[in-house]
């Protein structure tokens, strides 16, 4: 059955490649499933997506093909044409038909963003780390954004000029949430400075357990199926209910059609 209300969106935005943007967001999905939820993780990474490799899927159709019926498919349909994972994870991506792409894409994303919602309690997007129209799109419509880092200069050098960006675009430090990703309480650098540099409070922390998380993702296994009585798979399960939790209110407004820098340098707001 559908979802009376509108589902809430999770982005990712990862800092940098490696930083394990990936591997939360399908096993957040997991435990949210878990937890009762319905919910689809749609993979922006449009040329090198790793959701469909995390989950050893194949896909089914691509996010360009459901674009262009996005305002004409009803929601029994849609769901047919998503891939489904036997936890009960809905997955949808582009790779390996990056030909399909069409130049109207990004303006079709935001009616294709709002059908999942209207059909998932959570829809999470992964593959974002820059401010392409299309990941613009998702990060405009977003309830939070997980922002991911590590505990390493060049990550949260990256980090810091992404808030700057977040803020240029109006977007509101409640809804962007800083999650530190294998998590040391001994590293060189130390949360208070990570906090200080990006003027945010860190909203949860992923302990660093490289080998199973590593392992996991080479056998295309959730941790939950491979390491569920384990601190780091507890880690998971409590960043999942500070990501779903209540979602903060959003601006009604429509996304707007301006691109990245046409907004940063007129210094349009939402």
């Amino acid at each position: 059955t559908a979802p009376t209300t509108q589902g809430k969106m999770l982005v990712f935005f990862g800092c940098r490649g490696g930083a394990g943007a990936t591997t939360l967001s399908v096993n957040v999905a997991s435990a949210l499933v878990r937890s009762g939820l319905s919910v689809c993780v749609l993979d922006l990474d449009l040329q090198l997506g790793d959701v469909f490799v995390a989950l050893d899927l194949e896909p089914t159709t691509s996010i360009a093909a459901l674009a262009r019926e996005a305002g004409t498919i009803d929601g029994p349909a849609l769901r047919r044409r998503l891939a489904r994972h036997d936890s009960g994870i809905y997955a949808l991506s582009q790779t390996g038909r990056l030909d399909d792409v069409d130049p109207e894409l990004p303006d079709r994303m935001p009616a294709l963003l709002a059908s999942l919602r209207e059909q998932f309690d959570v829809v999470i997007i992964d593959g974002v780390r820059d401010f392409s129209d299309h990941a613009l799109a998702a990060l405009d419509m977003a309830d939070r954004i997980a922002l991911v880092v590590t505990q390493d200069v060049p990550a949260v050098r990256r980090a810091a000029r992404v808030c700057t960006l977040f803020r240029k675009l109006g977007y509101s430090d409640r809804k962007v949430q800083l999650i530190v990703n294998r998590h040391l309480s001994k590293a060189a650098l130390g949360e208070d400075e990570i906090e200080r540099a990006l003027a945010m409070p860190i909203a949860g922390r992923v302990r660093n357990d490289y080998v199973r998380m590593r392992g996991a993702m080479d056998d295309g296994a959730l941790l939950h199926d491979v390491a569920r009585t384990t601190a780091i798979a507890a880690d998971i399960d409590e960043l999942s209910q500070i990501l779903a939790k209540d979602k903060v209110k959003a601006s009604p407004a429509p996304v707007a059609k301006t691109g990245f820098l046409a907004r940063i340098f007129s210094g349009m707001r939402r």
